[in-house]
């Protein structure tokens, strides 16, 4: 059968065409594994084609979305069952559309029958749907198998190893059989913590290799399903005299048969670390344009090639290191837990990052708004409150999302306070518990722990409510001292902004609203001065950044008398032996003004420039 676009499965069912009936083994399979809810239940078909499953399962007690990408045949599924009650026909590609039409509370069963072998990005689809599961609900997909599919058909069906890739990550996957068909009854969150692993180790005593970053229209990364059980960015070692950006365009071509000029690949970074004992030097490169269509050549080591949201990646299961730490390298903190690194990137014109098309400002704003995302209160103000007071005095829009600290605890009038004083509005506080201290949110769960798509969720609310042109956040490596709720903070702010603007994204959380551009606060090297030694005076770690990192510098000595104001608004902060804000009050005015009075960021997502759109105030 062969087909791959929407016009040649309209024309399919518009000829009379159809699929291979329902099983009364199918049937029995379903009943057991998959029974409706007391009470009834709600199901989604994927590919429903004319209905003959929708309908019964509408029989057997649950209420059904049936959905397929081609006119024709929800045209038929309507005229061959016009009597059918409890299901409703959508019009929906669940692999590229909007799914923004499907129950915003989720699914007790969710099948796909037939359809899994004709999907190109299989694992992003199957996650996506997981997330839509309600608690006990089971995603069931049926396929053909290779073993029992003619060769001339091979391309409706799947084998073995395809129908384990369904499987991976969920916490349940049990294989079964009917008449021939498998039947693959998924069940849990759909996804496993991303792990960066080893291959075996390699006969040589160093290496070199270029990865290439792939991404597609929507900003999603390409990545291959080795061989060996794990996810693989395209890539390989340099052969003969070619040089990184020839090897990372020659690699994807053989293997993937997708086509990219030299000139369109930029090597952004490079990685040294240590495999098996043997130094690893792993060149990132950037690949900006592509032709050609995305095959499965069956070469080894990758036997099929996806692409994923960026959201997703840190639930990937199994990811070679070098391409964990190459994805760490363009998206910063995207992939959490990952082994050390020596990065040197390349100081030169990079491309841009992927993203979604950003949504322009209305033109008379100067300057932009901005939306700080901070893990702590007191983080807004010690990290960016110049910058915040800034914008604020220009007449821009600001506000502050606080991750920790319940809503209604002491530590949250003092934020207030400090808000006023920086013009951010209101505390916009989610009320997880900070990672050190019990007392901050009793009840709660520690917000490092916080399950990563729930926290994107409340993140990708406050950016859609409050439409920010910026958003600042901490950096990748827990601002100076590590703290896990500052790098969770990063990470989450990260995907945040990108699931932000993407409507089929956490749709229960408003419209979709793509800011500008994302900073990051951070401390470069040659910015600590003398905060190295207060801090490093009682004990606290000192993590900063190379100077390359740093990509923005305000002065924001003007804003300084605010910035200090709202310091001292937190003044539980202004007592004992540790906290910043302490150390900082005991410090004589000039020392602690040359210590404020500069706020330093990397500009992390950016979209092409648009006039006054995603810059901090000069």
């Amino acid at each position: 059968m062969g087909y791959t676009s929407r016009e040649e499965w309209q024309r399919h069912f518009a000829d009379g065409m159809g699929f291979r009936r329902l099983g009364d083994v199918e049937r029995a399979l379903l009943a057991e594994h998959a029974p409706a809810p007391d009470g009834g239940g709600r199901a989604l078909e994927v590919g429903c084609g004319t209905g003959e499953l929708a309908v019964h399962l509408s029989g057997v007690g649950y209420v059904v979305d049936a959905a397929d990408f081609t006119d024709s045949a929800l045209a038929r599924a309507r005229a061959e069952h016009p009597d059918a009650r409890g299901v409703r026909w959508l019009r929906l590609d669940v692999e590229r559309d909007d799914p923004a039409p499907l129950d915003a509370d989720g699914y007790d069963l969710i099948v796909m029958r037939l359809v899994a072998a004709f999907l190109r990005d299989r694992s992003r689809v199957l996650h996506g749907l997981g997330q839509r599961l309600r608690p006990g609900g089971a995603l069931v997909v049926i396929t053909p198998t290779a073993e029992n599919t003619p060769a001339h058909r091979r391309d409706i069906a799947l084998d073995e190893g395809e129908i384990r890739m369904l499987g991976a990550g969920w916490q349940q996957a049990e294989q079964l059989d009917a008449d021939g068909l498998a039947v693959l009854v998924l069940r849990g969150p759909g996804h496993v913590d991303t792990t960066a692993v080893e291959m075996d180790a390699p006969p040589v005593h160093a290496q070199a290799q270029a990865l290439a970053v792939v991404t597609d229209d929507y900003g999603r990364v390409l990545l291959g399903r080795s061989e060996r059980n794990m996810w693989e960015l395209p890539g390989g070692k340099t052969v003969g005299g070619e040089d990184f950006a020839a090897a990372a365009v020659r690699e994807p071509a053989e293997g993937t048969g997708l086509v990219a000029d030299p000139a369109d690949a930029y090597v952004v970074t490079l990685l040294a670390d240590v495999s098996h004992g043997a130094p690893r030097l792993t060149a990132v490169v950037r690949i900006t344009a592509w032709s050609g269509t995305l095959s499965h050549p069956g070469q080894r080591p990758c036997e099929r090639w996806e692409f994923h949201d960026l959201h997703a990646l840190a639930c990937l299961g199994r990811v070679f290191t070098p391409a964990a730490t190459a994805l760490d390298a363009i998206w910063p903190g995207v992939l959490p837990g990952l082994p050390p690194v020596h990065a040197y990137p390349l100081i030169v014109e990079q491309p841009p990052l992927p993203m979604a098309t950003p949504t322009p400002p209305p033109a008379d704003r100067e300057p932009p708004s901005v939306l700080g995302v901070f893990a702590h209160p007191d983080d807004e103000s010690l990290l960016a409150g110049g910058v915040l007071a800034r914008h604020a005095a220009a007449g821009a829009r600001t506000a502050v999302v606080t991750a920790t600290w319940a809503p209604d605890g002491p530590r949250a009038a003092e934020l207030a306070r400090a808000l006023s004083v920086l013009g951010a509005g209101e505390p916009r506080m989610l009320g997880f518990r900070d990672a050190r201290a019990e007392a901050s949110a009793p009840g709660r769960p520690r917000w490092c722990d916080t399950d990563l798509d729930e926290a994107i969720g409340h993140v990708v609310a406050h950016i859609r409510q409050f439409r920010p042109d910026i958003v600042i956040t901490h950096d990748a490596v827990g601002q100076l001292t590590g703290h896990p709720d500052h790098r969770r903070t990063h990470q989450v702010a990260l995907l945040a902004v990108e699931a932000a603007g993407l409507a089929h994204l956490h749709p229960e959380a408003g419209e979709p609203w793509q800011p500008g551009a994302l900073y990051a606060a951070t401390h470069p090297h040659s910015g600590i001065g003398d905060l190295g030694p207060l801090l490093s005076g009682v004990g606290k770690s000192l993590l900063s950044v190379p100077d390359a990192y740093a990509t923005g510098t305000v002065d924001v000595t003007r804003w300084l008398d605010r910035k200090w104001a709202a310091i001292t608004c937190h003044r539980s902060q202004l007592q004992g032996e540790r906290p910043l804000p302490a150390l900082l009050g005991r410090l004589d005015e000039e020392l602690r003004s040359r210590i404020l009075g500069t706020e330093y960021f990397t500009r992390l997502c950016m979209t092409p420039d648009v006039p006054g759109l995603g810059h901090l105030a000069p």
